[in-house]
C-alpha cells in the first residue's frame, strides 16, 4: 500500500541524484575545459560565460516555477513551455553550424561553458528549492 510520502520521497530523491548528474557533469566540463584551453583568458571566459548562462538559466527557471504556481492560465505556461523547447533544440544545431564559420578552441569553449553553465543552474535552483521547502516545514 502506497502513501501519499512515497511518491514526494521518490520525487526528492529523482532530484538529487539529478543534481548530482549535473555536479558530474560540470566537473568534466571544468577538467575538460582546464585541459583543452590551456591560455588562462580562454579558462577566465569559460568562466565567465559559464556563469553567465547559469545566471540566466537560473532567473528564466525560477520565473517559470513561479509562474507555475501561480493562479495563471495553463496556456501562458504552455505558450513558455513550447518556446524553451525549442530554444533548448535549436541550441546544438546552431552549435554544429558555427562549427563551420568559427575556430575549434571558441566552439568547445562555448560547448562546454553552456553544458556547465546551465548545470549549475540546475544545482542552484535544487539549493534554492530545497531552501524554501525548509522554510516552510
Amino acid at each position: 500500500m502506497e502513501t501519499s510520502e512515497q511518491p514526494a520521497h521518490k520525487q526528492r530523491k529523482l532530484r538529487t541524484s539529478r543534481a548530482f548528474l549535473n555536479v558530474v557533469l560540470i566537473i568534466l566540463a571544468v577538467f575538460l575545459a582546464i585541459t583543452y584551453l590551456r591560455e588562462s583568458f580562454l579558462i577566465a571566459y569559460f568562466a565567465t560565460a559559464s556563469a553567465a548562462i547559469a545566471v540566466v538559466a537560473f532567473f528564466v527557471r525560477q520565473r517559470q516555477l513561479i509562474k507555475a504556481s501561480s493562479a495563471e492560465p495553463v496556456v501562458k505556461h504552455k505558450k513558455l513551455t513550447i518556446l524553451l523547447l525549442i530554444i533548448v533544440l535549436l541550441f546544438p544545431f546552431l552549435l554544429f553550424l558555427l562549427a563551420r564559420f568559427i575556430e575549434p578552441t571558441m566552439w568547445f569553449l562555448l560547448l562546454a561553458s553552456a553544458a556547465s553553465g546551465i548545470g549549475l543552474s540546475e544545482i542552484l535552483l535544487y539549493a534554492y528549492s530545497r531552501t524554501l521547502v525548509r522554510r516552510h516545514e
